[in-house]
């Protein structure tokens, strides 16, 4: 029968398999692969420091803390347990297993996607100012489409354009400005740096492919038109410019 409980395992790295990471989720229990005669350390988030830990199986394992990381290793070959950390920020839950040498984690990063999310788009608030098109940004690209996740029709851009530096991203009035993330070469994502200028998001940069995010809506922001160190056509317009649609399959 299949265990009814989450039990997060870790992403490793492309590089080495002994260097891992994992999103924060408070429900979730993390698992860690230790190995005999190896340390593990466990990295939590800037800032944090541990406040109380508590383990089923004291005797068996060596743990220690120091700041906002966690160093532990089994001095017994059956020492199945589970480990559990309360910092100053939050709760975490650990089951921890002794495996074979070439099977263990070295290093265990946490991080925290849905906080990074929240502090960008407060940010975004905050940098808020007003925005008119009296004196326009050169139009150099417009040729953007997008594809709309299931039941994301409310975040949907209204336009979107660059001027050879910086991305334009408008959307209707009064909507909570989403978050929006350049999407890397590995579909890796990563927060775009921007302010606010009314209905507008200005992106510090130019990008080929991005995802625009607000809770479980999502939209991908395709820019047609990329290319690296080349401008395009200026269209003459600055008004509403026109988002073709791609239908997903």
């Amino acid at each position: 029968m299949m265990s009814a409980h989450a039990l997060d395992t870790p992403s490793r790295s492309n590089l080495d398999s002994r260097i891992q990471t994992t999103p924060y989720k408070a429900n979730d229990v993390v698992l860690i692969r230790a190995a005999i005669g190896r340390a593990v350390h466990v990295v939590l988030g800037e800032g944090e420091e541990v406040r109380e830990m508590a383990t089923g199986n004291s005797e068996a394992w060596e743990i220690k803390d120091a700041k906002n990381s966690i160093y532990m290793k089994p001095k017994l070959p059956d020492a199945e347990t589970n480990l559990l950390v309360t910092t100053n920020k939050r709760p975490y839950s650990f089951d921890l297993r002794v495996v074979e040498a070439n099977k263990a984690t070295y290093r265990l990063t946490f991080t925290y996607p849905a906080e990074e999310m929240a502090a960008k788009q407060q940010q975004l608030e905050k940098n808020k100012i007003h925005f008119s098109f009296e004196t326009p940004p050169k139009i150099a690209n417009d040729n953007y489409t997008i594809t709309i996740g299931e039941n994301s029709e409310e975040i949907r851009p209204v336009s979107a354009f660059d001027d050879g530096t910086f991305t334009y991203v408008k959307f209707k009035r009064g909507l909570e400005m989403p978050v929006i993330f350049k999407q890397t070469d590995d579909k890796k994502e990563e927060i775009i740096n921007s302010h606010v200028k009314g209905d507008w998001v200005v992106l510090h940069g130019i990008y080929k492919n991005m995802m625009i995010r607000a809770g479980s809506a999502v939209i991908a922001l395709h820019n047609e038109g990329y290319q690296i160190g080349s401008v395009g056509t200026e269209t003459g317009t600055s008004s509403e410019l026109i988002l073709r649609e791609v239908v997903g399959d």
